[in-house]
C-alpha cells in the first residue's frame, strides 16, 4: 500500500529534512565557527560572513527558490528571526546553508535527468555514471568546440588523454581505435556522449585490470585492515599513497578533497559488489554482512584508486599543456607527441628510456639529430640524472633539436582535404545548396565538380581542412554546416 502525494510532502519531506539538518549540522560546525572567529559577535555572525561560507561551498550560482527550511527554535523565536535579518546564530546559519544545499541538489538533479534524456542514456549507463555525470558532462563540453554534442575521434582521444587513461599506449590503442571505428556508423568520425561514456567504461575497465595484481600485493601488506579484511574508510588515503598514487602533498590534498567531495562511496561500492558478493560467501561491496558506508573491501579500493588517479590525472595534464604552450607547441603538436611518446613507452611508467628515446625520435622528427647530438641534449635536460626523459623533458628535448638544425615535427594526424576524403556524392549534396540546377551538378566531372565547390567555400582542393584559420574543419558533417552557412549568407547578400 502506497501513501498518498499530500502525506508525503506534508509528513515524510519535513522529518527527512530534520534529519538530514542533524546529520549536516557537524559538517557545517567548522565553518561557522571560523567565520565567528573572525568575527565581532560571540554567537553570530553578519550576512556577509554567511555568503562567504556559500562561496567556499559553491552553493549560491545555483536558479530557482530557496526550498522551506527546517523548523528551528531560532526560527519560532520571533526576536532572534528578526535579528536575522543581520545577524545570524549557528540554528539559522546551518537551516539557511542546508536549503542552499537541498537547492544545489535539485538542480544537479535536474541537470543529470536533462544529461540523460539528451544524449539518450540507457538506464545502466545512467546509473553507473550518474554520481560522476555532471564534471564528465561538463569535460565532454570544454572539448567540443563547435558545441555539436560530437566530439572528433581526435578529440576523443585527447579527453581520454586527459583524464589519464592512455589512449595512444600500445596495451590501450587497439581497444580504442576498435571502438570509435564501431560508434562511426555515418563515417563521420565523431562519438557522441553516451558512446564516448562506452569508451570510457572500456578503458577504464582495461587499466584496473592491468593494475589489480599489483594493488592486490600492496592491499595484502597494509597493516590497516581490521579483522574482516575492509580498511577504514578515514584510512583509505593512505592506502592511496602506499599503492603509489600520491607522491606530494598536493597530492594528498587533493585525494582526500575528492573523498569527501566528488567520490559518491554508495556509487562505487554498488559498482564494485555484485562479483565480489558471491566470491567472497556473502559479503557485500562494504566488506562483511552488516559493515557500514565507514569501510572497503578490495575492490571498492580499486576503483576508488582509478577514480582519484583520474583527477589527479587532469591536473598533471593541465601542467603539461601549460608546458607545451610555454615552449610554442599548438594543442595538434602536442597530441602528436603524446601519442608518440605513450607509443613508445611500452611499460606505462611515465618515462621513456634512452633507447626509447631514439625509437620515437624517428618517425616524429623531420630530421633526427645524430647520437652525439642527441647525448648532449638529453645530458642538459636530465636534471636529476635518472637517463630517462619524463614527457615535459620530451617537449624540451624535441626544441633543443629544433634550435640545433634537428627539424620540425612530422604531423601525424590524418589531414582532412576535400579531393581526398569527402566523396562525390557528399559534394554534389553540399552544391546543391547553392542556386544550381540538379542537371548541372550532375553533368560536371570529378574534377570540376570539385574545383566549383571548393571556390564557393572559398577553400582549396588539397587543402588540409582541419588548419583552416577562420574555422578549421574536421569531419564531413562540421564541413556541410559550413556549406550550409555559406550558401545562406550568400542567397540573404543576394536578396538586398
Amino acid at each position: 500500500m502506497g501513501i498518498p502525494m499530500e502525506a508525503f510532502g506534508a509528513e515524510v519531506v519535513p522529518l527527512a529534512r530534520w534529519e538530514i539538518y542533524n546529520l549536516k549540522t557537524e559538517g557545517y560546525s567548522h565553518l561557522f565557527e571560523d567565520e565567528l572567529s573572525r568575527g565581532n559577535y560571540q554567537t553570530c555572525i553578519s550576512q556577509a560572513q554567511f555568503d562567504r561560507i556559500i562561496h567556499k561551498l559553491r552553493l549560491g550560482k545555483q536558479p530557482g527558490p530557496l526550498p522551506p527550511g527546517v523548523h528551528t527554535e531560532a526560527q519560532a523565536d520571533g526576536g532572534r528571526a528578526q535579528r536575522g535579518d543581520t545577524l545570524l546564530d549557528a540554528e539559522l546559519v546551518f537551516s539557511k546553508l542546508l536549503q542552499h544545499e537541498e537547492r544545489a541538489l535539485r538542480y544537479a538533479s535536474d541537470r543529470e535527468w536533462d544529461i540523460r534524456n539528451g544524449a539518450n542514456l540507457k538506464d545502466e549507463t545512467f546509473a553507473r555514471f550518474r554520481s560522476e555525470l555532471l564534471w564528465l558532462r561538463d569535460l565532454f563540453d570544454s572539448y567540443d568546440n563547435d558545441h555539436s554534442g560530437h566530439l572528433g575521434q581526435v578529440e576523443a582521444r585527447r579527453l581520454l588523454k586527459h583524464l589519464g587513461l592512455q589512449p595512444y599506449s600500445p596495451h590501450a590503442s587497439p581497444l580504442v581505435n576498435r571502438m570509435l571505428e564501431e560508434a562511426d556508423v555515418d563515417g563521420n568520425e565523431e562519438v557522441d556522449f553516451g558512446e564516448f561514456l562506452d569508451l570510457l567504461v572500456a578503458t577504464r575497465n582495461r587499466m584496473m585490470v592491468r593494475r589489480k595484481r599489483k594493488l592486490a600485493a600492496i592491499w595484502a601488506e597494509l597493516g590497516t585492515l581490521d579483522s574482516h579484511g575492509c580498511l577504514p574508510i578515514e584510512h583509505v588515503v593512505g592506502a592511496l599513497a602506499a599503492g603509489g598514487l600520491l607522491k606530494t602533498r598536493l597530492d594528498y590534498s587533493l585525494a582526500q578533497k575528492v573523498l569527501d567531495e566528488a567520490v559518491d562511496i554508495r556509487s562505487i561500492l554498488v559498482e564494485a559488489d555484485s562479483t565480489m558478493a558471491l566470491k567472497m560467501g556473502g559479503t557485500n561491496g562494504f566488506g562483511e554482512k552488516g559493515s557500514t558506508l565507514n569501510e572497503i573491501n578490495f575492490e571498492p579500493y580499486c576503483v576508488i584508486f582509478q577514480r582519484v588517479y583520474e583527477r589527479l590525472a587532469i591536473l598533471e595534464g593541465e601542467r603539461i599543456m601549460q608546458v607545451a604552450a610555454s615552449l610554442g607547441f599548438s594543442v595538434d603538436e602536442l597530441t602528436d607527441v603524446q601519442a608518440a611518446f605513450d607509443a613508445s613507452d611500452e611499460d606505462c611508467s611515465g618515462d621513456l628510456s634512452k633507447g626509447e628515446l631514439y625509437k620515437v625520435l624517428t618517425p616524429l622528427v623531420v630530421r633526427p639529430s645524430d647520437t652525439a647530438l642527441l647525448d648532449e641534449i638529453m645530458t642538459k635536460i636530465d636534471t636529476n640524472s635518472d637517463e630517462v626523459v619524463d614527457i615535459r623533458e620530451f617537449l624540451q628535448l624535441l626544441r633543443l633539436i629544433a634550435k640545433q638544425g634537428g627539424g620540425g615535427l612530422n604531423m601525424r594526424i590524418r589531414p582532412f582535404t576535400m579531393r581526398e576524403d569527402v566523396p562525390i556524392d557528399k559534394q554534389q549534396e553540399f552544391l546543391r545548396f547553392f542556386p544550381i540546377s540538379d542537371h548541372y551538378i550532375l553533368a560536371l566531372d570529378d574534377k570540376s565538380l570539385t574545383e566549383m565547390l571548393c571556390n564557393f567555400l572559398s577553400i582549396k582542393p588539397d587543402q588540409n581542412l582541419k588548419q583552416v584559420s577562420w574555422r578549421p574543419l574536421n569531419n564531413l558533417r562540421q564541413l556541410k554546416v559550413y556549406a550550409i552557412e555559406v550558401a545562406s549568407k550568400a542567397k540573404n547578400k543576394k536578396c538586398r
